[in-house]
């Protein structure tokens, strides 16, 4: 029965479509027809679409097939004209209110959320540490920060995840740490993990569930090729080789400024997979998680911005270099003058004769305040005249002059 009203509508199982009509363009679906005309006729009695369409019945779409949704087609305003893609509608962009901490008073929450919509709790997941608004964007980590993790937040997927240091990287010429998405992430055994799978505890680690944002819809998400999934997600699935190189979701950061220099945000789309009553080519099904596409979102810091980033990293390089140099300079002249100023003392010192051994016939003139020079006196207790300034008026030298002895009577 079921492949006979599918067939009837022009529809088979297995479909062949771009990534991009599966992504974000989307191609004509015939359910989603149905489910167009289902929302417009919600509000009506007799089965015709609101809106003044038509009568449109929809138990008419099986029996009459392609010719009705033609009809249904003509009937749908050009943007939902029964469309689907699993990302239509969003361009990596968030309609409701974020409020963060800008960092004031404590550092160490810059960039983190508080709310959305000014709630804390999201909503969605039935667990309250799921539920609840926690981690950051990622592109800011407090400066400094020796934090071996980081937890990110991401709206469309209103999650998050806890990234961690597992390399020293280098980006730009600057030395960075690597946060990645490890192995524990979509561990279904982790109790941070284990509450997104709450409505299917059934799911193998490596894949973890997105029904609930969707009512249900039977869609996981992974890293791209099950990367650290479970060995169950590779049986029934050919091509897959998982690898960290292509594979990794990380963020690149420097740890002096804390800002994000690059990161690559890699997940893949699964849908689940099981047989269906009624429909012959399902038969070999069994369970799968089969893979849809996955994506590569890539950020990297501009060169202006890693030219900022490299100065903000060598100031106080400098900073302390040039107070090290200024520090060592000042030493060197402080030992520089001392030693000066010793040779000074020492070059300054006079050959004297003590005034209480001097003979009797001399008396003493003290020079520079600390020297005193012998002379004799012409017997009668005065000095003999111009002994001393006749020796200084010669320009003999100093310490010559002190040596110099007047006999002169």
């Amino acid at each position: 029965m079921g492949r006979m009203a599918l067939s009837s509508l022009g529809q088979e199982l297995y479909l062949t479509r771009t990534v991009r009509e599966l992504s974000f363009e989307g191609y004509p679906d015939v359910l989603m027809m149905l489910a167009a005309v289902a929302r417009k006729n919600n509000g009506g009695t007799d089965g015709k679409a609101a809106g003044g369409q038509g009568s449109i019945d929809i138990s008419n779409v099986f029996r009459t097939g392609y010719r009705t949704l033609l009809e249904l087609l003509k009937s749908q305003p050009e943007d939902s004209a029964g469309r689907f893609a699993y990302m239509q509608g969003r361009n990596d962009t968030f309609h409701e209110l974020l409020t963060m901490y800008t960092g004031e008073g404590d550092i160490c929450r810059i960039n983190h959320l508080d709310s959305v919509d000014g709630k804390r709790q999201l909503g969605v997941w039935g667990d309250e540490l799921c539920d609840t608004v926690r981690g950051s964007f990622g592109n800011v980590r407090p400066p400094l920060s020796t934090s071996s993790s980081e937890t990110v937040f991401i709206p469309d997927l209103k999650r998050t995840f806890e990234l961690h240091h597992v390399a020293d990287s280098k980006v730009g010429g600057l030395a960075t740490r690597r946060f990645a998405v490890t192995s524990s992430v979509f561990n279904k055994k982790s109790p941070d993990n284990a509450c997104y799978n709450a409505a299917r505890k059934h799911l193998p680690s490596g894949v973890t569930d997105l029904g609930p944002l969707q009512d249900g819809v039977p869609v996981v998400m992974s890293l791209p090729h099950f990367l650290y999934g479970s060995s169950s997600l590779f049986k029934g699935v050919d091509g897959l080789y998982p690898d960290e190189k292509q594979h990794l979701f990380y963020i690149d950061s420097d740890p002096t400024t804390g800002a994000s220099i690059s990161g690559r945000v890699r997940l893949q789309l699964n849908v689940l997979m099981k047989d269906i009553p009624g429909f012959w080519s399902s038969s070999d099904l069994g369970y799968t998680v089969l893979p849809l596409f996955w994506q590569e979102v890539v950020a990297e810091a501009q060169e202006h911005t890693l030219t900022r980033i490299k100065v903000a990293v060598l100031a106080p390089l400098l900073v302390r270099c040039t107070a090290i140099f200024l520090l060592v300079a000042s030493i060197i002249l402080l030992l520089v003058s001392f030693i000066s100023v010793i040779r000074s003392r020492r070059s300054r010192r006079r050959v004297v004769s003590e005034p209480s051994k001097a003979p009797k016939d001399k008396v003493s003139i003290y020079l520079n305040g600390g020297s005193f020079l012998p002379t004799r006196d012409n017997n009668n207790g005065h000095l003999k005249n111009g002994a001393v300034p006749a020796a200084l008026a010669q320009d003999t030298p100093e310490a010559d002059a002190l040596l110099l002895h007047s006999t002169a009577v």
